[in-house]
């Protein structure tokens, strides 16, 4: 069963202490989902906290918590990567 959050994440249970988080990206557009080895409720008092995502939820990796702040994936850092490459490759 999945529960629409009011930061733009839907959550979907997978397991004890996993679920599926859905989310826009704020670098594309495209709707993901990612799993996420947390319950929602520790995301939940992460994004009401104000706290700083490492310190909140430290045991995920680095993916992960970007993932949670603006929804872009590894797939899509690693494109607009390439792509900045590109455009630096075709100046020189």
């Amino acid at each position: 069963m999945e529960q629409i959050y009011n930061h733009g994440m839907t959550f979907g249970h997978v397991a004890e202490n996993l679920i599926t988080v859905t989310r826009q990206s704020s670098l594309t557009g495209n709707v993901s989902t990612m799993e996420i080895p947390a319950r929602q409720g520790q995301i939940e008092y992460w994004k009401q906290s104000g706290e700083n995502i490492q310190d909140v939820l430290g045991w995920l990796n680095a993916d992960q918590r970007e993932f949670l702040m603006t929804g872009i994936t590894p797939v899509e850092w690693e494109s607009m990567m390439q792509s900045q490459i590109s455009r630096l490759d075709h100046l020189l």
